[in-house]
């Protein structure tokens, strides 16, 4: 896990990620079941639809068939979504469920197309320093990463099979959407990007994104600094 104590009462923090951040701001006491405790996560069929929704649109992508309209249909990504249905064993609701969110993502990518694609579903992390508390990781999960060649911007996208949709501005106040725009400029620093665009594809409604600059991104780095602290 995350957290372990050091000595006495002393909870040594050994990383960071965006729900370890969002749940000690949102209730101590929940952070102490779920990361101290180490209480088991709450698990349904909402969270099993996401990842094969997730599972499902990796594959499309790794697989190529988005490159060729010919193979770039939803008849194959319904078929690649069946697969990854049978595996977890979802009933014919939740099944049905999904194929309307793979349809809502391939009529919006029919008519929009793909930007370069540098990679999906990387899981990895970027280390925070401090001046007196040393370095810790800090790790993350991009579905996808986009290079927008137009803007010469990076966009980060995460898949939501959210229930509800959001509005842009709620982006902006999400611990993840944060550290994933600071996360992107740092892996791609190499691409000089002019902004970080971090896009949730709400796969039941459609896609929202916003960007972040250079001084937004330092701001990020501090408030995870403060929240080490």
């Amino acid at each position: 896990g995350p957290w372990r104590f050091s000595g006495g009462n002393h909870l040594k923090v050994e990383r960071l990620s965006a729900s370890s951040i969002d749940t000690f701001e949102g209730c101590e006491a929940r952070f102490h079941a779920t990361y101290v405790e180490k209480g088991p996560e709450i698990s349904g069929d909402a969270a099993i639809g996401g990842t094969v929704a997730h599972e499902t649109l990796e594959e499309v992508i790794t697989s190529g068939i988005h490159n060729d309209m010919a193979t770039f249909t939803l008849k194959a990504i319904l078929a690649i979504y069946n697969k990854h249905a049978d595996r977890y064993g979802l009933n014919k609701k939740q099944i049905s469920d999904g194929h309307g969110m793979m349809k809502n993502w391939h009529e919006y990518h029919m008519l929009y197309g793909f930007e370069k694609i540098l990679s999906t579903e990387v899981k990895t992390t970027f280390t925070l320093t401090h001046p007196t508390l040393g370095s810790i990781p800090v790790t993350y999960i991009f579905d996808r990463a986009d290079w927008l060649a137009a803007l010469n911007s990076l966009k980060i996208v995460d898949y939501k099979s959210f229930a509800s949709p959001m509005a842009v501005d709620e982006l902006t106040r999400k611990v993840q959407v944060r550290i994933y725009a600071l996360a992107g400029a740092i892996e791609y620093k190499e691409l000089a990007p002019a902004a970080i665009w971090v896009e949730y594809w709400l796969l039941r409604y459609g896609p929202i994104a916003v960007a972040f600059s250079r001084d937004d991104n330092m701001a990020t780095w501090r408030y995870l600094q403060d929240v080490w602290e």
